[in-house]
């Protein structure tokens, strides 16, 4: 559960073999999870040390 692994999958795929943007589309979506999950994660915890 690395986000960097999906970020270079589209790379590779992009940049190396051509291919489109509807093959890599679990990826983005995978990686678009991870920054939601990041965020929510991130503003629970600050608005949590601002509560203090």
């Amino acid at each position: 559960l690395v986000p960097a692994r999906y970020f270079l999958v589209v790379t590779r795929g992009v940049f190396l073999k051509g291919v489109g943007t509807e093959a890599l589309a679990t990826q983005g979506l995978l990686m678009i999870a991870f920054a939601a999950a990041g965020l929510t994660a991130a503003t629970l915890v600050f608005k949590k040390e601002i509560a203090r």
